[in-house]
């Protein structure tokens, strides 16, 4: 399953539990989601130099959480080729959720 027309990351991140970096967010009176500097460091740069992951962190910008319930259009991988990453490490995006956004795309798709 991937993100089809009417669909919502939401919806779709509903379906299971909550990987280790969303499991963590922080969400401010204004509604904007920050992942703590421990979870963006442990679990969304952790391939990063530390100093540098500190600073990224820092600059990050927030995603509002009604980005969740938007809901798509017509996806662009129906009418032009795509290429998918599968990252078998990824501690945001769960594995399989990965492989079944690609699934539909027909995607050429590598696992790393």
């Amino acid at each position: 399953m991937g993100l089809y027309e009417g669909e919502s990351i939401g919806a779709l991140l509903q379906q299971g539990p909550p990987t280790p970096a969303v499991a963590n967010v922080d969400i401010d009176s204004k509604r904007f989601a920050w992942l703590p500097e421990a979870a963006f460091i442990g679990h969304f740069a952790t391939e990063i130099n530390p100093v540098k992951a500190k600073v990224m962190h820092a600059v990050q910008q927030p995603l509002h959480v009604s980005t969740f319930d938007d809901v798509m259009g017509t996806p662009a991988w129906k009418s032009l080729p795509s290429w998918y990453l599968v990252a078998e490490n990824d501690e945001v995006i769960p594995l399989d959720a990965e492989r079944q956004f690609a699934q539909p795309m027909g995607a050429d798709t590598i696992e790393s």
